[in-house]
């Protein structure tokens, strides 16, 4: 964990659900661009792929048991920090804005992610897979970014950073569960528990 992306968790909490709630509204928008800037990049290199091995069972259970780990755990937290409706609206309102505000996202970031990852294999893409065994998935969008220039640099700083909208509800949750704990809990100030969290 870097020290910005610390510093970042630490205002975001400390300035309470509020704002909270305002950040996680429109974190997102800087990393569609992002994504653009990928797409736009590397586009023009995601033609002439290599075959492709089919799926085993064991790959496809393999990719589905990590796509449902992160979004159960993610749903608890989405409920209270990413959808604010009023509570007379209908269930199937609810339901249907919740699962395509889950749906959709993913499964673009993952179609996203899947062509560059197939993509690094194919001629004339060998920069991408050395960047790739380099510094993983940072050292792909790095050279996917390339042609960007300093702009792409700046990009993949911001997708860097985007992990502080994916884990302040989770130092905000941590801060208020030890708050509720016991009364002498409840006096401490919610920025000492989000210190406290990320000594740890």
């Amino acid at each position: 964990m870097t020290h910005s992306s610390s510093s970042a968790y630490i205002q975001v909490t400390f300035c309470g659900y509020k704002v909270l709630y305002t950040y996680e509204r429109f974190a997102w928008i800087p990393i569609v661009m992002v994504y653009l800037v990928a797409l736009g990049c590397g586009g023009k290199h995601l033609t002439n792929l290599p075959p492709v091995v089919p799926a085993s069972s064991v790959t496809v259970l393999c990719f589905a048991a990590s796509i449902a780990g992160y979004m159960i755990s993610w749903a608890t937290l989405a409920s209270d920090y990413t959808i604010y409706l009023d509570q007379s609206a209908p269930n199937s309102k609810v339901f249907l804005f919740a699962y395509s505000g889950f749906f959709f996202p993913n499964v673009i970031c993952e179609m996203v992610g899947a062509a560059f990852a197939v993509s690094m294999h194919a001629p004339g893409n060998e920069a991408w897979l050395n960047g790739y065994k380099v510094n993983n998935v940072g050292g792909l969008l790095d050279e996917v970014m390339r042609p960007a220039g300093g702009f792409g640099k700046f990009c993949i700083v911001l997708l860097a950073l985007s992990c502080v909208a994916a884990s302040s509800q989770c130092m905000y949750s941590f801060c208020v569960s030890f708050q509720c704990i016991t009364p002498c809990f409840a006096r401490i100030p919610r920025y000492i528990y989000s210190i406290l969290a990320i000594a740890m």
